[in-house]
């Protein structure tokens, strides 16, 4: 095998992204590098949107994008065939989504990718009035199980003669810019390649595209995300409900340059119902909610992980709000919302008391509301008291057995890696320095210090729905410019 034929990578970012990239580059047969200042192991990091996600696939594409049809579509067959031998880390479920507008099924491309697909027409909703609803079975993920089994797949031995050597995975500082990672390449990798290799890079740093000094991509913002991890293990089916507003432009993701215009009233009212659900209401420049109350019509979902009981509530879609602490009154508005969308979230107490008894006298702090398993407060909520949280003492104090209530584990803050203009997706070459090291570029007289490289960031919600489709883009892109 020649360079070409399989060049060397080098991945910055350890997302699901860059992980999953890693994965398939692997398996085609390529040396991988991946480098992240977060990685897998990060389970606590607001700064790694990929393990705070709820991750289930509920198309974020619309009709007309057919690019994003395509990554969604390859991202279900992988996820149907790791759910074959790995169920605890992908589960097949019933789905209810709950849309603004009514829609057509020829317009909702997804009707005939999920099994038992069906257009409900209005119903209740649980807020008291009747919304449009659809239901199917679909794709949820257990997301720190899911992490370490694309880190063992990426890393781990292979008997296949066909796949590259295992992936090796560092952790790196904060970057000023891409060049700069050739810095941190270990000896170990460098020395594995070719004396005569120019590696390509791949560029799956997510949000820090946005600083990066070569890259400065002004189109990268944060989403921000709060959401509620409970114990709910009667829980089992998804239930989404879109917020009543959406920002949808009329410029959205789609082929060629990550930009297009919907044409037909019809298609653009689907694009609204299938976003909506995932964004909720439009946020203004400083990050504040247009709608008259800040936490109204925010999106209220409901996603299982898969086999262990554990459920994610959600959420807030809040685009350029860098808050890292969790709000105590999007919390109650969250817990509150998806029990009216999902009452089986909520279960005797008499179920929490023995947890929460065992919490307590098994302290390691000083706060008797800390839970040794999260290391984090453990709280209970219940309808007769939807205005407040109740610490592990008040609670055992306060409820009946018999008493309906949920146990929430953790509040969750994580900012996902959204783009206005889209994911980018695409080929460029990066300038390096003159006064940046580098094993690859030589510096002389003639000599082009650049070195091929290929962008993958900016898919906001979607990262886990479309992994394995921008993976696998990435991959085409990777042989393009070892070919050129």
């Amino acid at each position: 095998m020649t360079p070409k034929e399989h060049p060397a990578i080098i991945i910055v970012g350890a997302g699901v992204i860059g992980l999953t990239t890693a994965v398939v580059l692997r398996e085609q047969g390529h040396t991988v590098c991946l480098l992240g200042r977060e990685l897998p192991s990060d389970s606590t990091s607001q700064h790694f949107a990929s393990v705070w996600a709820g991750a289930n696939w509920c198309s974020y594409a619309g009709p007309a994008d057919i690019r994003e049809q395509g990554w969604e579509t390859k991202a279900w067959e992988h996820f149907l065939k790791i759910r074959e031998s790995r169920p605890d880390l992908v589960a097949l479920i019933p789905f209810l989504q709950f849309l603004p507008t009514e829609v057509k099924k020829q317009n909702l491309w997804f009707s005939s990718l999920c099994p038992d697909f069906r257009i409900l027409g209005r119903i209740p909703d649980g807020f008291g009035q009747e919304t449009f609803a659809l239901s199917y079975d679909s794709i949820t993920i257990h997301v720190p199980h899911y992490l370490q089994y694309l880190l063992e797949r990426a890393t781990g031995p292979s008997s296949n003669s066909s796949f590259g050597p295992p992936v090796e995975i560092h952790r790196i500082p904060s970057l000023p810019s891409l060049a700069s990672v050739l810095s941190f390449l270990p000896a170990s990798y460098v020395s594995s390649l070719p004396t005569d290799a120019v590696p390509i890079l791949v560029n799956a740093t997510g949000l820090g595209a946005h600083d990066l000094e070569d890259v400065k991509d002004a189109a990268v913002m944060p989403a921000r995300g709060q959401t509620v991890l409970v114990r709910a293990p009667d829980v089992k089916r998804c239930v989404i409900h879109a917020g009543k507003e959406s920002k949808l432009s009329p410029k959205l993701p789609g082929d060629g340059d990550g930009k297009k215009t919907i044409d037909s009233l019809d298609a653009r009212l689907a694009e609204v119902d299938i976003r909506a659900a995932h964004e909720g209401t439009p946020q203004a420049a400083d990050g504040n909610q247009l709608a008259d109350d800040p936490d109204a019509n925010q999106p209220t979902y409901v996603i299982p992980r898969a086999l262990s009981g554990d459920i994610i509530l959600g959420g807030t879609y809040q685009e350029n709000r860098w808050v890292y602490e969790a709000e105590e009154k999007a919390t109650l508005r969250i817990v509150s919302h998806c029990h009216k969308i999902c009452p089986e979230i909520v279960h005797p107490y008499g179920q929490h008391a023995y947890r929460l008894h065992r919490s307590i006298q098994s302290k390691t702090t000083n706060d008797e509301n800390v839970c040794p398993a999260t290391g984090e407060p453990s709280f209970v909520w219940t309808p007769t008291q939807p205005d407040r949280l109740l610490s592990a003492t008040e609670a055992l104090e306060q409820l009946d057995d018999d008493e309906e209530a949920v146990e929430i584990l953790r509040v969750n803050v994580g900012m996902r890696p959204a783009r206005k203009d889209g994911v980018r997706l695409e080929r460029s070459t990066l300038q390096i320095p003159k006064e940046a090291p580098s094993p690859f570029v030589k510096s002389v007289p003639g000599h082009k210090r650049e070195m091929p490289i290929v962008h993958a960031y900016g898919l906001g919600p979607a990262g886990y729905q479309q992994s394995w489709g921008v993976a696998h883009a990435v991959a085409d892109l990777v042989v393009e410019a070892a070919t050129q």
